[in-house]
């Protein structure tokens, strides 16, 4: 009948019934997981996920432009592009059945101008240049004699100009489609507009110096980047024609034709072509970056010796070639010019190539594994061309061009003074092999680029059962 005595102390709660186990059928909310660290080519501080190109770096851009244009009325108004002279001469040479890698026939037949240098492409190039001038006869267009003194400028000059330029502007145009910004709000003429300023006042002005030597390597270059777009865009025969195309000019380019075989990888937005259409387009390159220079040679009259003697006796070495061959063949000393290179310096340079193609495959087999098959994404190819400009023996500052993709990258990547500390490695020449030093450091960049599992998203930790997995922002 009485209640009970109160206690001073609360009384304590009810515990909570004990959890049932989750039953085969019962829905519960995924459970967030630690993530492993993302792999990163640099510190995250210094390469953010999200950033605009500043509005400095585009005032460079339109300054470049303008330099661009004050060079190209510099080419035409103070005759040069050299090397187009010594493709005149040589045309004229094997049109009348003579030797273009004969110093005395050469030098009869071009330009006061471009009496300095020697006619050193493939026989099968001197034959189409042969065949192209006695075409030119036929339909009776007449044949400028070589000047005393000077270059002549005309309708050819001026021709060859507007090509390049043109070929120029597809090049950066064909780059400016590629992803070489990690962040998807910068527009491509902001690509754009940095690609024009690498290639103008990087590397020893790279763009320039083609230019003004008339040479034509920008031709070969965008042989060369058409034949990538179209490996990273599925399209393994167009790939393997254009690289071929590149290779028959500039035989060391054929390096690059083994790429065909690999499809594109994940994340670019192309379909994988079957194996037997890879291999077929990398044996029709093959074939005609082989088969077309033997032909050549087999239905011309020039003999391969007097190349061979031309191309071992040319020595050049500085900013004009600032190769891993010349740069050691310096430092150890060697005389110059020297003829072909000595016991020391090949050695060395042959080292620092192997060195170069094994870390570079290595890191290439490493992707793979992350990725799950072996494939080919912008950021390999990228890497491939640094390692090419290290370990070829010959690379002219004009070659250079091939790097502009590179350059861009990161530069776009990079943040604050590492940023600016690059763009001063690329413009500012203080030494005659900066360009070889630039190309050095955005190698080991493009060897820290970041690793990328089969499905385009960062590597993850593996995780448990039942445990739903969440995209990585």
């Amino acid at each position: 009948p009485f209640p009970p005595p109160s206690s001073p102390f609360p009384s304590p709660s009810p515990l909570p019934p004990p959890p049932r186990p989750p039953s085969p059928h019962s829905a519960l909310p995924p459970i967030p997981q630690p993530l492993t660290p993302i792999p990163r080519p640099f510190r995250s501080a210094s390469v953010p996920t999200s950033r605009q190109p500043p509005r400095l770096l585009l005032l460079l851009a339109a300054l470049a432009a303008l330099y661009l244009l004050v060079a190209v009325w510099q080419t035409a108004s103070e005759p040069k592009q050299w090397d187009l002279g010594v493709y005149r001469g040589a045309a004229r040479v094997v049109a009348d059945r003579g030797d273009p890698y004969e110093p005395s026939q050469l030098s009869a037949q071009i330009d006061q101008g471009s009496a300095h240098l020697s006619f050193v492409y493939p026989p099968h190039v001197a034959s189409a240049l042969g065949a192209a001038r006695r075409a030119a006869d036929a339909i009776g267009l007449p044949r400028a004699e070589p000047l005393a003194e000077g270059i002549r400028v005309d309708a050819t000059f001026f021709g060859f100009l507007a090509l390049k330029l043109a070929a120029a502007a597809v090049l950066l145009w064909i780059w400016s489609a590629l992803p070489l910004a990690s962040d998807a709000g910068i527009t491509r003429a902001q690509r754009l507009a940095v690609l024009l300023l690498v290639a103008v006042a990087g590397f020893h002005e790279t763009l320039l110096r083609d230019l003004y030597a008339g040479n034509i390597s920008v031709f070969e270059q965008l042989a060369l980047w058409l034949g990538f777009a179209a490996l990273l865009a599925g399209a393994p025969v167009v790939a393997a024609l254009s690289i071929a195309a590149a290779a028959l000019v500039k035989g060391p380019l054929a390096v690059f034709l083994p790429l065909v075989l690999l499809p594109p990888g994940p994340g670019a937005g192309s379909a994988t072509p079957p194996w037997g259409r890879r291999s077929l387009a990398a044996a029709l390159g093959a074939l005609c970056a082989v088969a077309l220079p033997l032909l050549g040679a087999a239905t011309t009259t020039l003999d391969a010796r007097g190349w061979r003697t031309r191309l071992a006796a040319l020595d050049e070495r500085g900013s004009s070639n600032p190769s891993t061959l010349s740069l050691a063949r310096d430092l150890l000393g060697e005389p110059l010019p020297g003829g072909p290179p000595s016991g020391w310096p090949l050695a060395v340079w042959m080292v620092l190539a192997a060195v170069v193609a094994a870390v570079s495959a290595r890191q290439l087999v490493q992707r793979w594994r992350v990725r799950g098959r072996p494939c080919l994404r912008l950021e390999d190819v990228l890497l491939l061309t640094c390692a090419a400009s290290l370990v070829l023996p010959r690379f002219k500052n004009y070659s250079f061009l091939m790097l502009v993709p590179a350059a861009t990258w990161a530069l776009l990547r990079l943040g604050g003074a590492s940023r600016w500390g690059l763009l001063l490695l690329l413009t500012v020449a203080l030494w005659e092999y900066q360009a070889l030093l630039a190309a050095t450091v955005l190698w080991l960049l493009l060897l820290r680029a970041p690793t990328e599992d089969g499905h385009g998203a960062p590597q993850r930790a593996p995780q448990s059962a039942n445990v739903a997995s969440r995209p990585v922002s």
